[in-house]
């Protein structure tokens, strides 16, 4: 492997990448790979917030492993290609709309858990919730009372959402 000229600013560096995907970057690809896996390290502190450092400290091989997968993801799907065929031989790729912006919705989740009491404590989650105003055929008057109900609804959900 040669070293990269872009810094490790993140929690994968290219020697992780290959460790852990088994796949030897070429020298060509590794400021590449590295800034693919510095801009993930980016994604997932954004996510994580203010818990960024807990989590951090308490699970960084979890955190290097999201990374990579992530980074892996994004570099064996070819940019704007759904499908190739080469004589009988055909490959499609899923449609991962925003994949490549965001995380998978199972990525969050992981990141949810690790955030949970171990790290920063039970009062980043809360459930669900919704409020749906009920009026009587307009908006409430300066005098008239609004009537509010509070709908419970799907999994915890972090407070910043």
């Amino acid at each position: 492997m040669t070293a990269p000229t872009v810094p490790q600013n993140g929690f994968a560096s290219v020697g992780d990448y290959e460790l852990r995907t088994g796949v030897k970057v070429p020298p060509e690809m590794t400021d590449t790979v590295q800034t693919w896996l510095n801009d993930t390290s980016d994604i997932i502190k954004l996510y994580l917030g203010d818990c960024a450092d807990e989590v951090e400290s308490a699970y960084p091989d979890v955190l290097t492993s999201l990374t990579v997968q992530r980074t892996q993801r994004l570099a064996s799907q070819p940019a704007g290609v759904t499908s190739a065929s080469v004589g009988g031989t055909s490959v499609s790729y899923g449609q991962n709309e925003g994949a490549s912006a965001g995380l998978y919705p199972s990525e969050a989740e992981l990141l949810d858990r690790l955030m949970d009491a171990t790290c920063c404590g039970e009062q980043n989650t809360v459930p669900g919730l919704g409020e749906l105003g009920v009026g009587w055929g307009g908006p409430p008057g300066p005098d008239e009372g609004h009537d509010t109900l509070w709908v419970v609804a799907g999994r915890p959900r972090p407070w910043w959402r």
